[in-house]
């Protein structure tokens, strides 16, 4: 049955039985608008939304991308990226190797990726930022470094780590982009010389964040998963299909992947998104930049 023989059934069903006309209006909306909302978040995963990043908008930039760091964010872009570097420390003190993934791709994950990296090297400590998306990486483009070499230079006993990563114009934060495409990237992430790479990553450096690919339709993530010790989910309000949402998170449960919650994107509105906005705003000091490294602040790249 199709959704307009649902609706029609949904309205006949409740025009019979005398419910109310709110009863069967919230329910019929409920039918139509089939887009993942704040509130559908966290019935679906399970988990805490740990930080709602605003979708910027700006003459120089398209929504999401934009850095700490660079002249653009102030307010509640730094306020929105600290709480979600503090909630996830809370919700895990030990996570120290934590993935960003998406449903789909330009969701934002990357870009995300790069702020979180910032966010916790603002805390004076080693931060290594590694693209795992081996189909379509983009870390190298937004940090403004060549792709050269990276991970599977690494994987392929051509350098070796300490060779292969790059730094960047963050203060304590460093990269390792991708490297050249593999024909398999499931298979090359499926190996002994990643999980070997990730061991000595974790000696030299207090935290990893980890670009992934998207979660549904591909077989990467449930390797990616066996690898960190948890994942963000970046969410787009009102842009994912709610069972799409719900998809990607069933296939981390399967894989035993640890979720450690979510990261939503999206305009402020009303309700919800107000108080926190507000919060953001009253609490944060637009005067204090965070300033990048040797000044340069880095090209953003549009999608």
């Amino acid at each position: 049955m199709d959704q307009q023989a649902n609706t029609r059934e949904l309205v006949s069903s409740s025009a019979v039985v005398g419910n109310p006309k709110e009863s069967w209006w919230k329910r019929l909306l409920s039918l139509v608008n089939t887009r993942v909302r704040l509130e559908d978040i966290e019935r679906l995963s399970g988990a805490a939304i740990l930080s709602m990043i605003p979708e910027v908008t700006s003459p120089n930039t398209q929504n999401r991308n934009i850095y700490l760091g660079t002249a653009e964010p102030v307010g509640s872009i730094v306020e929105s990226f600290r709480l979600l570097r503090n909630n996830i420390k809370n919700s895990d003190p030990l996570a120290k190797v934590i993935a960003i993934s998406s449903a789909y791709a330009s969701e934002g994950k990357s870009t995300v990726a790069l702020n979180l990296a910032i966010a916790l090297a603002m805390d004076g400590v080693r931060v290594l930022l590694i693209d795992f998306d081996l189909r379509k990486p983009s870390v190298h483009e937004k940090v403004g470094v060549s792709n050269g070499v990276g991970v599977t230079s690494v994987l392929g006993n051509e350098l070796r780590l300490r060779e292969a990563i790059k730094p960047s114009d963050f203060e304590g934060v460093f990269v390792l982009t991708s490297g050249p495409l593999p024909s398999d990237s499931v298979e090359a992430l499926n190996s002994y010389q990643t999980q070997k790479l990730i061991r000595d990553a974790r000696e030299e450096y207090d935290f990893l964040v980890v670009d992934t690919p998207p979660c549904i339709g591909l077989s990467d993530m449930p390797v990616i998963g066996t690898l960190v010790d948890g994942i963000v989910m970046v969410v787009s309000i009102g842009k994912i299909r709610k069972r799409d949402l719900a998809t990607a998170f069933r296939g981390l449960r399967q894989s035993g992947t640890t979720l450690l919650g979510s990261a939503t994107i999206g305009t402020p509105r009303r309700g919800y998104y107000n108080y926190y906005y507000s919060y953001y705003s009253y609490y944060s000091d637009d005067s204090k930049e965070i300033k990048p490294k040797r000044g340069r602040v880095p090209k953003v790249i549009k999608r």
